[in-house]
């Protein structure tokens, strides 16, 4: 699929350990790739998905960190799950805390 003529970008939410196959594929298909944290679980591995991307000439890879336990984050989600303020159409989220707890 990732060859595919019909498809502009590849979400990677595969478990750790396939992350580095999958970003690599699609960048070697010219392919945008939203991939979920980590970029891959060893150093090695996000080393040669970065030369990978160098090497292809454009920036193609976004890493992406969801927030779903954060308290903000979990109230979000109960105020749009619960419809009091309507439909969402767009959510636009960004950390801007100065720190974070432990947890």
């Amino acid at each position: 699929m990732i060859n595919s003529s019909e498809i502009d970008a590849v979400m990677c939410t595969t478990s750790d350990p396939y992350h580095e196959e999958y970003v690599l594929a699609s960048i070697a298909a010219g392919k945008y790739v939203f991939c979920e944290k980590p970029l891959a679980p060893k150093a090695d591995a996000c080393k040669r998905i970065v030369e990978a991307e160098r090497k292809a000439g454009k920036k193609l890879i976004q890493v992406g960190f969801m927030r779903r336990y954060d308290e903000g984050y979990k109230q979000l989600k109960a105020a749009v799950d619960s419809g009091k303020y309507g439909e969402a159409l767009l959510l636009h989220c960004a950390h801007r805390n100065p720190s974070v707890p432990d947890d």
